[in-house]
This record gives structure tokens, C-alpha cells and sequence, in this order.
């Protein structure tokens, strides 16, 4: 049963590990916390298995971010400033760190990394998704300064 268990995690555990990539960062904080090792993970669940489990629990509050981001999107709201500095800072942040594992490495450090594909896809992918609450921004801006433009000149 166990080995049923592990082969289905290794199965999904790229798909996962990209997309709830800011979950990895909180895995790693827990894992140097509770056992000491960049590298840790519950022994009876294996690495993998522990990725597919934790990563999403960890990345809720990534999820959390970019929907309410979304939100401020679709209705057109202005959104906090905090969001919005915090929103370019890490789409930065993980710009810088998705450009360093793709170009930063030489060829025998890549060879040596088993999922790096996924967290370079990852990492890529939440460059956008952390953009959007300032894209919502920049939306809001534009459309509050045309209506101001519209009001003036009637």
C-alpha cells in the first residue's frame, strides 16, 4: 500500500510542485524548523508524497493573494498599497530566482537537479499570477483617470 502511495505522488509531484511553487519557501521554513535539514520530511511518507500533501496547504496563502488580486481585477477596485508594493516585489523576487536556476547554474549543477524543470515552470508561472494585483492597480488607475478626464470636459 505504502509503495501505491508513493508512486502516485511521484506521479503529479512536478504538476504540483509548480503550481503551488510559493509553498516550498513556507516547507522550506518548517523543515529547517522541526528537523534541523534544508531536506526534511515525514519518513513514513517519502519526499515526494510530502511535496503533493503540503505544498498546496503551504501555498494557500500565494492563492489567497492572487484571487484577491483577481478580485481587485475584476471589480475594478483600487486594492491596498501594501498589496500592490508587495505584489511587484515578489514578482521580481521570483523573476530573479526563476532567471538564476535557468541561467545561473552551470551544466553539471543542472544535471544534478531531478525537478528543476518544475521549479523553474514554477517559479515562471507565479512571476504573472503575483503581478496581477498590480496590474489591478494600473487597471484602476487608467479607468479612474479617464472618467476624471470625461468629467472635466463636460
Amino acid at each position: 500500500m505504502r509503495a501505491a502511495w508513493f508512486m502516485a505522488g511521484l506521479a503529479v509531484e512536478w504538476k504540483i510542485v509548480a503550481l503551488n511553487m510559493p509553498g516550498h519557501f513556507f516547507q522550506l521554513l518548517i523543515a529547517v524548523l522541526l528537523g534541523k535539514s534544508a531536506h526534511w520530511f515525514p519518513e513514513s511518507l517519502g519526499p515526494a508524497l510530502w511535496r503533493v500533501i503540503a505544498f498546496p496547504i503551504f501555498a494557500a496563502p500565494g492563492w489567497w493573494f492572487v484571487g484577491n488580486g483577481l478580485d481587485n481585477l475584476v471589480r475594478m477596485r483600487k486594492g491596498r498599497t501594501t498589496g500592490i508594493v508587495a505584489s511587484i516585489v515578489l514578482a521580481v523576487l521570483f523573476a530573479a530566482l526563476a532567471l538564476m536556476l535557468r541561467f545561473g547554474l552551470t551544466e553539471s549543477e543542472r544535471n544534478d537537479q531531478e525537478m528543476l524543470s518544475s521549479y523553474i515552470l514554477g517559479l515562471a508561472l507565479w512571476v504573472f499570477l503575483f503581478a496581477i494585483p498590480a496590474f489591478a492597480w494600473i487597471r484602476w488607475k487608467v479607468r479612474s483617470s479617464t472618467v476624471q478626464t470625461n468629467a472635466s470636459a463636460d
